[in-house]
């Protein structure tokens, strides 16, 4: 939910989906449409809680505008989050 508010809010340690990992931006052009896949590095960096005050979500709930899609590398599980979502953060 982080990165997916960072991505729709084009804000944060993570305004795109090619700033993720270091490789060549073209490989994540097809997302939404193409599940962003989600490593076990991503989400242990996500994790910290500096973080996650850097994003949107760092002022409560943030309410997404775009579609986003994120795949579990580990058994290739897809969540799809949709616009209108509200996504909420408590510490």
């Amino acid at each position: 939910m982080a990165l997916a508010s960072m991505f729709d809010a084009e804000t944060g340690p993570c305004p795109n989906p090619g700033s993720v990992y270091q490789t060549d931006p073209a490989r994540f052009d097809c997302y939404p449409d193409a599940a962003f896949p989600m490593t076990r590095q991503v989400c242990f960096i996500l994790n910290e809680y500096g973080a996650l005050r850097k994003t949107p979500l760092n002022y409560g709930e943030y309410t997404l505008r775009r579609k986003h899609k994120f795949m579990d590398l580990a058994n290739g599980e897809v969540l799809m989050l949709l616009p209108g979502d509200v996504l909420h953060a408590y510490r």
